[in-house]
């Protein structure tokens, strides 16, 4: 049985670990991966190097860890998202938040988008069948294309199909944004919100109907607090 001081001992490692993925987050997101060294995670975290050996091992390791972290708290925001009685507006909230989230922290998005971490299929660990953090934010965008066939908004297909054209549009639209070749345009959101309502008339919704829903999706994510408590690794 685990005494208190050895309780304690956990925590503190744990807490010390959390500081350290903060910190190398924090450097990622605002300086980019080649600011990223051992004395710089350390000093932002107000700790020594050997900690950060101790806790990872090596760079690559802080650095996986990171991502992971980041496509963790992805689907705890995706899962805060409102759930309505439209899931075309909820399916397009969700790009929103893949969006507003990549604008955001674009470091990290870059550097999970090369390590295939985001949106990426299950996988199973030491033959546990419990999905890995971006397998679990793939299967919200899913349920949700899911809802939208049941609801007869979309046409009866394959939801992961539907799902995948969904996300990779967004996905392709965010890198865009993010390496400046956007298109100029007098209304700076209206080409995402004609990617939104394309992929809705696509997966086979009415024109009226879905321009409705974008409309709706996009007052509601006005109004909503991405980050209700702002933590780098997201």
């Amino acid at each position: 049985m685990p005494t208190k001081r050895t309780t304690g001992r956990t925590a503190a490692a744990n807490r010390a670990r959390e500081l350290l993925i903060d910190a190398a987050a924090r450097i990622l997101a605002e300086q980019g991966p080649g600011a990223l060294t051992v004395r710089r995670m350390a000093e932002a975290a107000g700790t020594s190097t050997m900690a950060v050996y101790t806790h990872f091992g090596s760079m690559d390791v802080v650095v996986q860890e990171v991502l992971r972290t980041s496509t963790l708290n992805l689907y705890k925001v995706l899962q805060r998202a409102p759930r309505t009685d439209d899931p075309v507006a909820d399916v397009s909230t969700l790009g929103r938040i893949y969006r507003g989230l990549a604008l955001r922290r674009p470091y990290i998005f870059a550097a999970a988008a090369n390590r295939a971490l985001l949106a990426a299929p299950d996988e199973t660990a030491a033959g546990k069948a419990n999905p890995q953090p971006r397998g679990l934010t793939w299967t919200t965008l899913v349920e949700g294309v899911q809802r939208c066939i049941a609801g007869g908004r979309f046409r009866d297909q394959d939801a992961e199909l539907c799902a995948y054209v969904n996300w990779s549009t967004v996905h392709g639209f965010v890198s865009l944004e993010l390496s400046s070749q956007t298109l100029d345009t007098k209304d700076p959101d209206l080409p995402f919100e004609t990617a939104l309502l394309s992929l809705a008339v696509g997966a086979g919704d009415t024109p009226e109907r879905a321009a409705a829903s974008v409309a709706a999706s996009k007052q509601d994510y006005a109004s909503w607090d991405l980050m209700p408590q702002d933590t780098t690794t997201t």
